[in-house]
């Protein structure tokens, strides 16, 4: 399977969920006003979520994807391009059901260079546009 998250390939990991919004009830969201008061949003019908996942076996990304990975999610409005066996969508990172990234180093994180291999990559979009 072909993967590409904005030039990133990703395809050691595999599509681990999708939800399309014709199996299930949509999503909820809940947010923190700045005043403090609770703001519940619920997904319209059709919004896609996708899960992109690696195990202890594959799927394996370096540290710099990892870092560049981190950066893209941290990124205010940030939409990235996502082509997954060559149909392309436009994404942005699920950060309001974190994590939105996460992943596990195979070495010991004092060891880790910008090659260090990481596993247990699990990465959360939503289908935007």
């Amino acid at each position: 399977m072909s993967i590409l998250l904005d030039g990133l390939d990703l395809s050691g990991l595999r599509v681990a969920s999708t939800w399309d919004g014709e199996t299930a009830a949509p999503p909820t969201i809940a947010e923190t006003s700045l005043d403090g008061s609770e703001i519940v949003w619920e997904g319209p019908a059709g919004l896609e979520r996708i899960t992109l996942a690696g195990g202890d076996a594959h799927g394996w990304i370096t540290r710099t994807t990892l870092d560049r990975l981190a950066a893209m999610a941290a990124a205010p409005g940030g939409v990235y391009p996502l082509t997954i066996d060559g149909r392309a969508l436009s994404v942005r990172f699920r950060n309001e059901d974190p994590p939105a990234l996460s992943a596990t180093p195979v070495e010991p994180a004092s060891a880790a260079g910008p090659d260090a291999p990481f596993r247990n990559v699990r990465i959360s979009l939503v289908v935007v546009g």
